[in-house]
């Protein structure tokens, strides 16, 4: 998006820049080259394609938290009841329920006779949906098992693309400075959340900032100023593109990202 344009194209410090979408956009400038690459997601993080999954809007549940004893969620808006779920408010269940162990590293789900050990409130949740495991978040909004896998695949792709930005750069996660995340998930994403899941690699958090909705502000900003296209086009004249479907070493780092991390101690 033209939001970062100056900074990618102008800074000297190594940044990474990921759009966050059906596609996963992203892009490597390592100060002194930039590659691009494009790996498919899915609709999870959009809250497409999910059992109660919806986008960021009113009602949606965009954020997750445990106080040791139960789930605690936050809804958009002012709602008695939530509608679903978005992007940001998965990711953050999923990083939950690992830690609690609801989830495994694996992606599987307990079944409700197999909460020993849980707390009582975050096993009464437990639940089967069509004979799948499933889990009971706020009123009738649940995520199953299949929503898990799909926030899998989905944040492996993520992961995959930006392992294989890094190795085309000839850098390590440790030498970035700044990684920019865009898209339209929610307005609560956390970088601990993004870091749980394995979506990004472990230690980069404190360096994540979060810039919005830049496709929807570059093309604004393309109409209202025509001069824009030409220096657009300009600056991605100086942009390699890396087809990773084609790098035998993307599905290895695809496969390797599907697990969640084990869960730090609290």
């Amino acid at each position: 998006g033209l939001s970062t344009l100056g900074d990618f194209f102008t800074t000297a410090r190594p940044h990474l820049f990921i759009d966050v979408g059906t596609n996963g956009e992203m892009a490597l400038s390592t100060g002194r080259t930039r590659v691009m690459t494009s790996t498919a997601a899915g609709p999870a993080f959009e809250g497409a394609g999910l059992s109660c999954g919806m986008r960021a809007a009113q009602g949606a549940i965009e954020r997750v938290s445990t106080d040791g004893e139960d789930v605690v969620v936050e809804v958009i808006g002012e709602c008695s009841e939530p509608r679903g779920i978005c992007g940001s408010g998965l990711i953050d269940l999923l990083e939950v329920l690992v830690a609690i162990g609801v989830v495994d590293p694996s992606g599987r789900m307990l079944k409700p006779g197999e909460a020993e050990g849980l707390p009582a409130r975050v096993a009464e949740r437990l639940a089967l949906r069509d004979g799948k495991p499933a889990f009971v978040v706020a009123g009738d909004v649940l995520v199953t098992q299949s929503d898990v896998r799909q926030l899998q695949l989905a944040k492996a792709a993520i992961r995959a693309g930006i392992e294989c930005l890094l190795q085309e750069g000839g850098m390590t996660a440790a030498e970035l400075e700044t990684i920019s995340i865009a898209g339209g998930f929610g307005r609560s994403l956390r970088p601990k959340s993004l870091q749980a899941i394995g979506m990004v690699p472990p230690g980069t958090g404190s360096r994540l900032s979060f810039v919005g909705n830049t496709s929807r502000l570059g093309c604004i900003r393309l109409l209202l100023d025509v001069d824009r296209r030409d220096e657009l086009e300009e600056c991605m004249g100086s942009v390699a593109y890396l087809a990773v479907a084609e790098q035998p070493v993307f599905m290895d780092q695809f496969v390797g990202s599907i697990p969640f991390p084990e869960p730090l101690p609290s």
